[in-house]
């Protein structure tokens, strides 16, 4: 087999990719089963256990129409502008991007309407049938036993198969089957969603999410295209085939993996990104900015006063009633706590509001004592859901009493901490901090403010409470943290405050998933509808796979050779 830069090898690939259009995305689907520790004695003799990954799906895609189905709206009440009042919608696909409203009864309808395939699939409605029962008179075994693991079952014309079969999945003329996501010509405001359901039987293992790009290209370069001022300047087709990297590949120009948005997270099951109780999204939400007033952060106050009117349009088109208050800290260089933190201005549903003027200062942070100031001083709405958002690059200059204090306030008003500081450890870091307390969260500030940090703080309040959201941004930097070393590692209990993006692998918060389990996986993209003519014609094809290993006498870092 020909050594790619990430190598394919240790697992099976269940479909390579390949699609073209307008703008294009594909994805295949890769398991892995291997390395088996458990051993025990039957009969004198010493037998060595298995470590077998299973998989299968369900796929949603809103623009169906494209293999001749009816609209999945019609009949509905579904939305593509957002509803003058939004209580009892459900936006999709992200809660902090949503491109259409769904009232809530006609959830169930919409996503049967939107289901494209699946897996089990015994009478090809696209919508997946369970396993150990028996559907249309076809009788589907368990999971570790009917579940995909082989290339074979993307094939939905082999004898027994249990995909889906219709245009989507298999293409009559050329006589082959499809990867799971393949889609032409797709559009602005298209957007799909794919749940992948993963089962170790037998012993349990760490796993990791991987993907990689296959192939990219510019598909040529379209007049509109060249008349864009966000097209980039060379037509570049780059693929694994021919010998380009994965590096290649993520460093090109080829705009379609900059536009198309992505979404992970740990789903329940019903294939939409939950948003938590109706406390925390679908209700009112009070986010205090706690802001560092030292002079490093003057550059990320003037960001985020551009940014904050996009941030209340992203919560109010999600069905948030936000309201926002600013307190700015820091301690004098005397030695005098708190002089200079204060509220510049209390809550208010007027984001424009918020005053960004305030003096930079200088001496050390105290982020305890701002945070237990802000908990006393502004004037939070009695039904809303308090998030305190402590924005610095520095650790915490409190006293370990006064963090202790902090925190233990934080749980006691039911309030969450976001903190957006260095992806540092110590017990007098802000991420360590963000772990401490029950409703609690870490970006990572890296080089300042950004529209990915801004996004991700975005998800964290439309999502409180609810789903876990393991990774959001662009098909680019996805792609960037699935061909990552092993890729994603994924946490087998979610109670645990692991980052799978930023924590290391052999972080005791990370645990291994048990066997004979079911585990949900949801994926979604799309396309946004301020998406113009510099993707036309552009294609990503990229592969997606599961990678486990034995959890006995391993610390979650996997091998350390490919």
């Amino acid at each position: 087999m020909t050594e790619y830069e990430f190598d394919l090898s240790r697992r099976k690939v269940l479909g390579a990719i390949g699609a073209v259009g307008a703008a294009s995305a594909g994805a295949g689907l890769g398991t892995s089963a291997l390395f088996s520790d458990q051993e025990s004695f039957e009969d004198n003799q010493l037998v060595a256990g298995e470590l077998d990954l299973k998989v299968d799906w369900e796929e949603h895609y809103s623009f169906p129409q494209i293999y001749d189905l009816p609209d999945p709206a019609d009949g509905l009440d579904v939305t593509r502008t957002p509803p003058d009042d939004t209580a009892g919608y459900v936006p999709l696909p992200d809660p902090a991007n949503p491109l259409v409203w769904v009232v809530a009864g006609d959830l169930d309808a919409y996503m049967s309407n939107t289901a494209i395939e699946s897996y089990p699939d015994t009478d090809g409605d696209g919508s997946q049938d369970p396993f150990g029962a028996t559907t249309n008179e076809v009788t589907v075994g368990d999971v570790c036993t009917d579940g995909a693991d082989l290339s074979q079952d993307l094939d939905p014309t082999v004898e027994g198969a249990l995909r889906t079969r219709n245009a989507d999945t298999y293409d009559e003329e050329a006589e082959a089957y499809n990867p799971l996501i393949d889609l032409d010509d797709v559009k602005p405001g298209d957007f799909g969603e794919l749940t992948l359901s993963f089962h170790l039987c037998d012993n349990p293992g760490y796993i990791w999410l991987q993907g990689q790009p296959i192939a990219v290209s510019e598909g040529g370069i379209t007049d509109p295209e060249a008349d864009s001022s966000d097209a980039g300047a060379s037509d570049e087709s780059l693929s694994l085939v021919d010998g380009d990297t994965v590096g290649d590949m993520l460093g090109s120009d080829v705009e379609l993996l900059d536009e198309i948005q992505t979404v992970w997270w740990y789903d329940d099951g019903d294939n939409v990104l939950g948003r938590g109780s109706e406390e925390a999204a679908g209700g009112k939400v009070d986010l205090a900015f706690i802001h560092d007033r030292s002079g490093s952060m003057d550059n990320e106050a003037s960001f985020l006063q551009t940014n904050i009117t996009s941030v209340a349009t992203q919560l109010q088109n999600s069905n948030v009633d936000a309201a926002f208050g600013l307190v700015p800290y820091e301690s004098n260089s005397d030695g005098t706590d708190g002089d200079i933190t204060e509220v510049v201005t209390d809550i208010t549903t007027d984001a424009t509001q918020l005053d960004f003027s305030f003096t930079i200062g200088g001496g050390t942070e105290n982020a305890s004592e701002a945070i237990e100031f802000a908990l006393d001083n502004l004037t939070f709405r009695p039904d809303a859901k308090k998030i305190l958002v402590v924005i610095t690059d520095e650790d915490d200059d409190g006293s370990p009493a006064e963090r202790t204090a902090a925190l233990n306030r934080v749980d006691q008003e039911n309030a969450c901490l976001l903190a957006v500081s260095p992806n540092t450890t110590g017990s007098d870091e802000l991420k360590t901090m963000s772990e401490q307390v029950q409703c609690g969260d870490w970006i990572n500030i890296t080089d300042g403010l950004s529209q990915q940090i801004i996004n991700e703080l975005v998800g964290f309040v439309t999502t409180v409470g609810g789903e876990e959201v393991i990774y959001r941004g662009s098909l680019r930097d996805s792609l960037t943290a699935l061909s990552s070393g092993k890729g994603i590692p994924l946490d087998g209990d979610q109670s645990t405050p692991f980052d799978e993006i930023a924590g290391s692998e052999t972080a005791p918060e990370r645990d291994c998933y048990q066997p004979l389990t079911t585990n949900y996986l949801g994926f979604a993209w799309w396309l946004p509808t301020s998406v113009g003519n510099e993707v036309q014609s552009d294609s990503v094809s990229f592969d997606l796979g599961f990678y486990t290993e034995q959890c006995r006498h391993n610390d979650g870092s996997g091998q350390q050779t490919a």
